[in-house]
């Protein structure tokens, strides 16, 4: 079985392994050189507020960090992970925003994300799930030739964009059952990109779906409502959009 780690407003002296010995940061855990992580380990983030950012590198790989399953354990600061593989980061509000680079099999479920949002730039197979997203600019981003993507379940409130493929693009990328309100683009392929985007409710106060650079694939079940221009379909020569898709004009 693996060892349960656990973090609270705490100390660093404290060895981390139970609820009666907390430290006082997620960094503090990965840091520790005398009880260092593994692989298959547990971090569990006791509700509180954590001001700190944290990186998380090949010492996060294969860690589960779940957050309190009543009160928020608030992460002010950024959450960073490079070339990390198997992480999962579960039932976190994290306020300073969520970036990736490289690694593999991320998985974000079930958070509470605000300010710059989720990143995922390259790797592979990241999962992003079930999330609330509340950004200050676009909620989450594809990028870096990120391969195999899955966007899905997610609320996105607010914010210039909701989803956006962005920069050196995406490749296989899966966007669906996602629920974007309120966002002054809903889903924005800036960056070349291919794969499915379906099945998603978007109310803009711009516009719905933005194709500016090529998306290789299919775009159709999608509802956009409330958008000032439903589709802005300019360089994706090898669309397909499906009619299932629903666009409803904004009165004036």
């Amino acid at each position: 079985m693996a060892n349960a780690y656990t973090t609270a407003p705490g100390s660093d002296a404290n060895d981390g392994l139970s609820p009666g010995s907390p430290k006082l940061s997620l960094q503090a855990v990965l840091d520790d050189a005398a009880h260092p992580v593994q692989t298959g380990d547990v971090v569990l983030v006791d509700a509180g507020n954590y001001p700190t950012p944290t990186f998380l590198g090949t010492t996060g790989n294969g860690l589960l960090i779940i957050g309190s399953p009543s009160e928020p354990a608030a992460m002010a600061g950024t959450i960073s992970a490079t070339n990390t593989t198997n992480l999962t980061l579960d039932h976190l509000n994290i306020s300073g925003g969520f970036w990736s680079s490289g690694g593999s099999n991320l998985t974000v479920v079930d958070n509470t994300v605000q300010g710059a949002g989720l990143t995922v730039t390259g790797g592979t197979t990241a999962q992003i799930v079930g999330n609330l997203v509340i950004p200050s600019g676009a909620g989450i981003t594809l990028q870096g030739a990120a391969v195999n993507p899955l966007v899905e379940h997610n609320r996105i409130a607010g914010g210039s964009i909701g989803i956006i493929v962005n920069g050196s693009g995406a490749t296989g990328v899966e966007v669906r059952d996602n629920r974007i309100i309120g966002a002054g683009q809903g889903i924005t392929i800036y960056g070349i990109g291919t794969g499915h985007i379906g099945q998603n409710r978007i109310q803009s106060t711009g516009t719905g779906i933005n194709l500016a650079m090529t998306f290789t694939g299919q775009i159709e079940g999608n509802d956009v409502s409330g958008a000032g221009i439903g589709v802005y379909y300019s360089v994706c020569p090898n669309t397909s959009m499906a009619t299932a898709s629903t666009i409803t004009r904004r009165e004036s």
